[in-house]
């Protein structure tokens, strides 16, 4: 039952500490005018710990997870890059072939 409390209490938490209009300089006054003594200090302070590990848990998996992305998209690119080279220097190739076909070869553009 406590640990029901525990995870309804590390959520309010959470959302407290994450909304935009966040104080801490008020949120300190308001829990130590609360509190019941050091003992309530510290355990919220152990629920603040508590966070704060399971954010840089999350903050190191989320990381990782786009460095990995980082990593395929740069090899992507780097397929592309070398596929439009090809492309490029076909391309060149054609326009050069097509340029050193005499014009008197094509009997429909000499008549234009």
């Amino acid at each position: 039952m406590a640990m029901a409390m525990s995870d309804s209490g590390a959520s309010r938490l959470r959302r407290q500490l994450e909304s935009g209009g966040f104080e801490a300089r008020l949120y300190v006054k308001q829990l130590s005018q609360q509190s019941d003594g050091d003992r309530d200090l510290q355990e919220h302070r152990q629920r603040i710990q508590a966070l704060a590990e399971e954010t840089a848990q999350n903050l190191k998996r989320n990381v990782y997870q786009n460095y990995r992305q980082f990593i395929e998209t740069a090899r992507e690119i780097s397929y592309l890059e070398s596929e439009m080279y090809q492309l490029s220097h076909l391309l060149t190739e054609q326009k050069s072939s097509l340029e050193s076909i005499p014009l008197t070869l094509l009997p429909a553009a000499a008549a234009a």
